[in-house]
């Protein structure tokens, strides 16, 4: 399955808005750890429509990210591809995590259905 990491600085980006790279792995199915990049998508002026349709085009099947809004996440979600929001941590961390099967770092102070 192709995972696509929204990166800044080797780090998950902080907001998925500001986000301007994401790279792509392949992820399951036996696949090595540390899994093998398959390219990155650069944005600048994208709107989150145009980097949804981005992601689909590439196959991309499911978006690591930081704080994204609802209506960020509807936009993946109408193109098939399943949100990951409200990550945090190093990009090493969190595809251990993608390739072990083990819960993704959350930051569950900033997430919105936490008091």
């Amino acid at each position: 399955m192709k995972i696509g990491v929204s990166v800044f600085q080797q780090r998950i980006s902080p907001r998925l808005d500001r986000c301007r790279e994401v790279r792509v792995f392949d992820i399951g199915n036996g696949a090595p750890y540390p899994p093998a990049c398959n390219g990155s998508i650069f944005w600048k002026d994208e709107t989150i429509s145009e980097r949804a349709q981005a992601l689909q085009d590439r196959g991309v099947h499911g978006l690591v990210c930081g704080a994204a809004e609802p209506w960020m996440e509807e936009q993946f979600r109408s193109r098939g591809i399943r949100l990951y929001s409200w990550v945090s941590g190093s990009l090493e961390e969190v595809l251990e995590a993608l390739t072990q099967g083990n819960p993704l770092p959350l930051t569950l102070k900033s997430a919105p259905d936490n008091p």
